[in-house]
Formats: C-alpha cells, structure tokens, sequence
C-alpha cells in the first residue's frame, strides 16, 4: 500500500480511527439529522450516534413538500433518536428549535413534554429551547408549548448548568409559571425571553433571580420580559453578567398628560449584584425606578434607557413633569455606576437627563475609572450640554465614541437635530464648559459626522480641553442627502475647519472618512 510524505496510508480512514469522545465532538457541529445518517457508512459509525450526548433538533431541515407527512415525521426521528440511544450516556446537551419553520402545535406539542423530560432524566447540563407559533394555530401555540414543558422537573434539576428558553410570540409574551418549590444548584446561565411574570402573593416569580434558587447564576439575560404585575427583584450575590432588553409595545401606553401621570404608578426593578461585571440595560419604559444596590465590582455598563412615546424628530416626547422625574431616575441611575471603565449611553437617556441642569451641578458623582466612553447621540443642544457634563466627571478618560443617530429613514439630516432650526442661533449655550477637564483624551471618533453647527461647537470644547489628544476620525455618510455638497470635497472643508479651531494639544492628526 502506498504511503504519502508523512507515512500515513493514502487509502487509510484516519477519521474512522478516532476514538467516540473525539467524533462526538465533531458531531457538536452538525444536526442531529446528519450525526444520525452517519450510521450507513460502515460497521464502525453504525452506533456512534447512539451514545452522542450532544442533541441539536432543527425543524427547518424537514421542509415539507407533504407538510403534515413530514412534520410527522420529524416527530419520529426525535421520537427514535431519544428512544434508540444509549441510556446509559448522559444528554450533555439538548437543543430544539422551529424558529423560520413553525410546526402546527397539532403535530408536535404532545411529544414536546416527553422530549424535555428525557433530556431532564439524562442529567442534560445544557437546554436550549427556542420556540416559535405557527400562524394558523397561534393561540393554541402560545398557550400550548410552554405549558407542555415538565415545570417541576425543570426548575429542580440538578444537572442544569445553562437554561435557555426563548417563547416570544409577538408582542404577546408567555406567562411564566413556575413551581412553589424550586432550585437549580449549578445552573450559570440563565436566559428568558417573551416572559411575562404574573403577580403572586408569596413573589414566586422572582425566587428564580435568587440565591436561594440559583446559588451559582453568573449570566443572566432578560429580553422582551414583562414585569408589569411583579416588579423585577434580583438578589443574585454572584452573578457577573446581566441583560435586561425590552421592547415598548409590551408596555402599557405612557401617560400623555400630567393630569394622568401618576409618580407611584410604576413597577420597580430591585438589583444587588455586588461581584456584577458587565450591565447591559435595554428598557423602554424610563419611568421604571431602578434600585440598584452595591455594584463595586462593576466595569462595563451601557445604558439604553428610554421612553415610549416619540415625536415626529424620533425625540422623547414628554411632559415637564415626567421629564423632571425621569431626570432624577436617571441621575440616581447614573450614580450606581459609578465604578465601571467602559461606558456606553444612548441617546434619550442623553436628552432626559439635560433637562434639569440645577440637578446637574448639584449631584456629586465622579466616575474616575471611566477609560473608555461610548455615546448614541443627536449631538443636540440638550444632548451636548449632558455629554460636557459626564466629561467633567469623568477626569480619567482615554477614549470618547461618538454616535451620531440617523432619522428614521436612515439618512442624515443636514442638521443634529430641528433646534438648530427652531432656535436659529449660532450660538449654542453649553453649559459646565469652563469645567470640563480632560488631561487623559487621546482618540475621539464620531461616526455620522456631516460637518455640522453642533459638531464644530461640540468638537470646539474638546480642542480647548483636551491636553494630550492625538487623533480625531470623523466617518462621515457614504451617501450624500439630497441638499448636500460631494463627499470628497466636503471631507476636505471638514479638515480644514477642525484645523483652523483653537487646541491645547500640540500634535493632532485629523482624518475624515
């Protein structure tokens, strides 16, 4: 037989010769479908599959020509998978998923219980359920699938080190019941999506963002969660990383007068986290108050607070009171970050938070381990004056992101926002700006940048201020607007205008792309 340069045998199946741990581990990467199909190929792969802890069940790969005679089918291969294999081998993990494939719940939910608790009984450490509605049977759907899951055997298994389940149906998100007794010892991470949680007396619904359910839990991630009758309490003494993403259609309609504005109408969310790592908070509902308790350890935080009420400019539309108190929310929100080194905030936080200066120059924070600071700005008049105000609190910053936010139909407008319009002034009043300090500024980039009133005025300060600064990068549009001078000689008038502004640094390139 002949050998090649190596010394292996041309015609030899190196492949086969691994050992099952290895091909198990190259099976992780296929469907369940194909690792299965692998048993034709020879004595050797005829049973591999059958000891193969890691199951990954994807609808979309049993496209129907007949529908319901597939759908069947899929039915039983999952069916024969789970009753064929090795029962001595543990599931470590068991993904199921009919997301851009729906399966009528007719032919699929009452097998969905058996399924799950095969995995829960095979000590799986893994389970990953992503589950969408068929259209014609929507209700049946939302109603069906999650209460087929086994709730007592999920929220008590001991094997469970991540739980992911995504049941988001629309804008309708699933109640979420779970049992009276409950505990997951090892489980790590945690991800729930299109929940809603229902009030109850002894605050059940909250028990599983516990150390007493989840002793263990690092990673928690929340999206399109619905907190409205409970509040969101999170007691969680180990937990790193937490998501709270929500959208604003799973809101009640905000209040459009201060007739009706209620302060204490508000569902809070309680946090402590003192070994927190990463915060990453996405919520519609600005009113929310958020309590949040000791986050020391915390380094990178982006916050994406907003409302759910915009006018025609895609600006928060609120009233003097709602703005004043949400001003105050922020500000004690902002203040419980105090310890991060990458900061990220969007741009109605921005505008909220600006509108009550005398709040501003009285609340005392200072973010001294800020490094890095990422903005989603309209570079508005209101937005500059809280973008000035987190530079002077932040003394130690090295690196500033700029974001400027296109209008809804994704094209820069010729200015930051209308007030330069409304007010037709050149002469923006920005407030803290003798104040602002910035001994440490080296990089500043800005995307969206038009060469704009607001972004010289903007850019000015940072000029002045900023001792040690050694580039600047503008990304401008790759498409002009219609009233818009050519890219290319626009970047240079660009250039030119930033040189000709006053700047403590001695050395600074300029460069617009």
């Amino acid at each position: 037989m002949m050998k090649n340069n190596e010394g292996f045998d041309n015609d030899s199946d190196r492949i086969s010769d691994l050992p099952d741990c290895v091909i198990h581990c190259i099976f992780k990467f296929l469907d369940t479908k194909y690792a299965v199909q692998t048993c034709v190929l020879s004595k050797r792969w005829r049973y591999v599959w059958k000891s193969l802890p890691f199951l990954y069940f994807n609808s979309c790969l049993y496209l129907p020509n007949n529908k319901t005679k597939l759908f069947k089918g899929f039915n039983d291969f999952v069916d024969k998978v789970l009753l064929f294999r090795d029962d001595t081998s543990n599931i470590q993990s068991f993904f199921f998923t009919n997301h851009g494939c729906p399966i009528p719940l007719d032919d699929i939910h009452y097998d969905f219980k058996t399924w799950i608790l095969t995995a829960l009984r095979s000590n799986v450490e893994d389970l990953d359920l992503s589950v969408s509605p068929d259209i014609k049977s929507y209700r049946l759907t939302h109603h069906g699938y999650f209460h087929q899951l086994p709730h007592e055997c999920l929220f008590s298994c001991k094997s469970l080190r991540i739980l992911k389940l995504n049941f988001c149906f629309g804008d309708c998100p699933t109640e979420l019941k779970i049992p009276d007794s409950m505990s997951l010892p090892r489980l790590k991470t945690l991800v729930l999506r299109g929940f809603r949680f229902e009030y109850s007396s002894n605050n059940i619904a909250n028990k599983i963002f516990s150390s007493s359910c989840c002793p263990v839990l690092e990673s928690l991630s929340l999206s399109g969660c619905v907190f409205n009758e409970t509040g969101l309490d999170i007691s969680a003494p180990q937990l790193k990383h937490l998501e709270i993403e929500n959208y604003r259609y799973f809101y009640p309609p905000s209040y459009s007068n201060e007739e009706n504005f209620d302060e204490e109408d508000e569902y809070p969310i309680k946090l402590y986290a003192p070994n927190l790592i990463s915060f990453d908070c996405k919520d519609h509902l600005m009113s929310r108050d958020y309590s949040i308790e000791n986050l020391s350890a915390l380094v990178k935080a982006e916050i994406g607070l907003g409302t759910d009420v915009y006018d025609g400019d895609e600006v928060p539309y609120l009233n003097d009171k709602e703005r004043k108190l949400y001003s105050q929310r922020m500000m004690k929100f902002l203040r419980a970050l105090h310890n991060v080194e990458t900061l990220a905030i969007r741009a109605p936080f921005l505008y909220v938070v600006s509108a009550d200066t005398a709040l501003l120059e009285s609340t005392h924070i200072q973010f001294c381990n800020i490094r890095c600071l990422k903005l989603r700005t309209w570079l508005s008049r209101d937005c500059i004056n809280s973008i000035t105000y987190i530079l002077r609190i932040s003394p130690n910053i090295e690196t500033l992101f700029l974001d400027i936010i296109r209008d809804k139909k994704g094209i820069l407008p010729i200015y930051a926002i209308p007030d330069e319009v409304r007010f037709n002034s050149a002469n923006i009043e920005i407030h803290l700006e003798t104040e602002v300090s910035l001994h440490h500024l080296k990089d500043v980039t800005i995307r969206g940048a038009q060469g704009r009133l607001n972004e010289f005025a903007f850019l000015e300060i940072l000029l002045k201020k900023a001792m040690v600064l050694k580039s600047v990068t503008l990304y401008t549009p790759k498409k002009k607007s219609p009233n818009s001078i050519p890219i290319k000689t626009q970047s240079e008038k660009i250039v030119q205008q930033l040189q000709a502004l006053p700047r403590a640094a001695s050395s600074i390139i300029f460069t617009v792309v």
